[in-house]
């Protein structure tokens, strides 16, 4: 049913259906409503109480009338005079709302209150579950992360670019990290870097390289002047030995990890040794290495495809009498290696455990947090990419020989050399 409330508006009256048809729909009435024509009655205050007079009957819906006319022609003033605007007034007027209609309301909007309440607190209740469980993830990983760095050896270098002779602004997502390997028997790390790399994490691309730099290179070390690379670590320590590896090859180091061969044994031992091609002449050369560190260490047996526990890896990175430095530099890449392998396929079980020893074994200038900012890369499973500075098939120039000094020492040209470095390091 609807209700009539147009009975004797201007659009009721004669003039108007003589000149225009009538409208589509008959305004329907229910019964017991008004039926005044005009929303404003005659004498009345417009805001005033509704009017009186009430609808005797109801007209059923069969018995409206409608006009065939569709919606666009109904609405167009030029054919059937247009919309009146008032006629929505006129149910808009809170006057004409009656009391019971008011209470109905009132009643109606208290009801979707509660439902909506009742919604929002079953959606904070399934949330609920899920941030607890984020929560407590969140807690076991800071717990195992903090039983892993809690023996981490940290000694941070300075921050600012001067103190580590850095020029280069360096690429985002790229972290450069300075490892040297110090052979040091007396078991302190003050003594010359035998082994020096710079190990670049690209997290953007998900690439781990890992570039040694010949410890025997000649460059330029702030205060010794012209000196072999290896000599800074020995003369002002970490700090030295990263800026001037800084100023020489235009990089942006600013973390290094120190490592004693000493220590390495531990590591090698720690994931269960290293499978290594050894020649019979590099297992021979290994049981003699091995005698000068552990005489009661049993010898290597035999070569070929083999196992090297600590030791006998430690030794295996010291062999260079039979061959040269540059193939010393090369089993150590190919020992760190073998290492990192290892380390990928450890079961979650032990790897907390390996990086707890390995965080108490190490000298280094990175905190828990910057750790934590290089740990995803080995998520994405990289391969890991060796290179070496200087090689005579990118460093033509290259030679070696005793200078004025008296040292045995590398040369080469320094700038196609950083250039290469940077290359390799970001990419340029």
């Amino acid at each position: 049913m609807r209700r009539e409330k147009n009975y004797n508006r201007h659009h009721g009256s004669e003039e108007y259906w003589q000149e225009s048809p009538p409208p589509r729909r008959r305004p329907q009435v229910t019964k017991g409503e008004s039926v005044y024509g005009d929303h404003r009655p005659p004498n009345r205050d417009p805001y005033g109480e509704p009017p009186r007079r009430k609808a005797v009957r109801a007209i059923p819906r069969d018995e409206q009338w409608v006009e065939s006319v569709s919606d666009e022609e109904y609405f167009n003033e030029d054919t059937y005079g247009g919309y009146d605007e008032d006629y929505d007034d006129f149910y808009d007027d809170p006057a004409y709302f009656t009391r019971k209609q008011k209470k109905q309301y009132k009643k109606q909007a208290k009801k979707q209150r509660k439902a909506y309440k009742k919604a929002e607190k079953r959606g904070r209740r399934k949330k609920r579950p899920l941030l607890k469980i984020l929560l407590l993830l969140l807690v076991v990983f800071l717990a195992f992360w903090f039983y892993m760095t809690s023996n981490l050896n940290s000694h941070p270098l300075p921050k600012d670019n001067g103190s580590l002779g850095i020029t280069n602004s360096g690429r985002i997502g790229v972290t450069n990290i300075a490892l040297f390997g110090v052979d040091a028997r007396d078991g302190s790390d003050t003594g010359r870097s035998d082994a020096i790399m710079v190990v670049t994490v690209d997290m953007i691309r998900g690439d781990l390289k890992m570039t040694s730099l010949l410890r025997d290179s000649k460059v330029a070390v702030e205060g010794h002047g012209n000196n072999k690379l290896n000599h800074a670590y020995a003369y002002g320590g970490p700090e030295l030995a990263v800026k001037t590896i800084n100023q020489n090859f235009d990089l942006d180091i600013r973390e290094f990890v120190t490592v004693n061969f000493n220590q390495l044994a531990e590591i090698v031992d720690a994931v269960g040794g290293v499978t290594i091609d050894v020649t019979e002449e590099e297992r021979q050369q290994i049981n003699y290495n091995m005698s000068e560190i552990d005489l009661d260490h049993p010898p290597l047996e035999s070569s070929g495809t083999v196992v090297l526990d600590g030791p006998q890896a430690v030794a295996y990175s010291r062999i260079r009498k039979i061959d040269s430095d540059n193939a010393r530099t090369d089993r150590q890449q190919e020992v760190l290696n073998a290492v990192f392998v290892s380390v990928k396929t450890m079961s979650p079980i032990q790897f907390p455990k390996f990086v707890h020893d390995f965080s108490e074994i190490v000298d280094t200038s990175m905190s828990s947090l910057d750790v934590l900012k290089v740990a995803p890369i080995l998520i994405r499973n990289p391969e890991l990419e060796t290179y070496t500075i200087p090689d005579i098939q990118y460093e033509t120039d290259l030679w070696g020989g005793i200078d004025s000094s008296g040292m045995w020492c590398w040369h080469y040209d320094l700038e196609p050399a950083a250039a290469r470095m940077n290359e390799i390091a970001f990419g340029n």
